[in-house]
């Protein structure tokens, strides 16, 4: 099965964001998180090995808050659209904390930014709009990461369907 690790945003500011990218061309991503790691096609065997090691992280809650938007990988190419979250060393410190208890299991990432997905782009029809799309004031919402999931990922024609396979606590 296909697994990543991440935490959940709220949608309501989201989406009132994604209003300025509703382009012919760009994809809107229907739910909204932080994605920590990306675990790719996993044998289900390895998933309670997996979920015994997520159970052992320590690591207080967090009051996190949206920030600015931004592109991968740069405004010549552009294929994500994101919006950044702070405060990001705290959202880093808690990705190392899942790498470390993977690291016998799974590669260690590099040039993690901390963003949740807005759209992906195909191609762009308006690249004008797209421009001052990405200007656009993004809202100081705060909310608390006080857990983070286990999810299972199905691609279909549609977009991903996620399912949750675990919570794990943040104390």
């Amino acid at each position: 099965m296909r697994l990543f690790i991440a935490f959940d945003a709220p949608s309501e500011e989201l989406i009132k964001l994604q209003k300025n990218f509703d382009i012919n061309g760009i994809k809107l991503v229907k739910e909204f998180h932080l994605t920590l790691k990306f675990l790719g096609e996993v044998n289900d065997d390895r998933v309670e090995l997996i979920k015994e090691k997520l159970r052992k992280i320590k690591f207080q809650p967090l009051e996190v808050s949206f920030d600015k938007l931004g592109v991968f990988p740069n405004e010549n190419y552009i294929r994500v659209i994101w919006i950044a979250l702070q405060p990001e060393d705290k959202i880093t410190e808690l990705k190392e904390k899942v790498e470390d208890v993977l690291k016998d299991l799974f590669t260690k990432e590099g040039g993690f930014k901390a963003h949740i997905t807005l759209g992906r782009v195909k191609f762009i029809s308006d690249r004008d709009k797209l421009i001052q799309g990405l200007k656009a004031d993004v809202p100081k919402i705060k909310f608390l990461v006080d857990k983070f999931m286990l999810y299972k990922s199905e691609l279909r024609r549609e977009g991903p369907i996620y399912s949750l396979v675990e919570e794990f606590p943040l104390y």
